[in-house]
């Protein structure tokens, strides 16, 4: 994951066999260990969100997605076409934990 990324709350790396959005060129990719053996690419286009379900819902991504060939698994690049201020990311985060925290229990 690049550095650019690192500081937002919202953000980890994913792993193999993890959850990627059905809608992803990594999906339709992985969906054929035949092109994921062959190093084929699959481009595509969707919302930071279909990867980090705490991200805003407003950043555009182009994906890579890259069979590796032998290796069996599909490198996965997101180009966002412009990220959100960290500053004002993390206050979103931490207003939203705070509102959570203050609902009322339920019993």
């Amino acid at each position: 994951m690049s550095r650019s990324l690192h500081d937002y709350p919202w953000a980890r790396i994913r792993i193999k066999g993890e959850w990627a959005s059905p809608h992803s060129g990594t999906k339709r990719l992985s969906r054929e260990d035949g092109r994921v053996r062959q190093a084929e690419r699959e481009d595509a286009e969707g919302l930071l969100c279909e990867w980090f379900p705490e991200a805003p819902d407003w950043v555009p991504v182009t994906e890579e997605a890259v069979g590796l060939g032998a290796y069996g698994r599909v490198l996965t690049v997101l180009h966002p076409w412009r990220l959100p201020d960290l500053d004002q990311e993390q206050e979103r985060i931490w207003r939203r934990a705070r509102s959570e925290d203050d609902a009322p229990d339920e019993y």
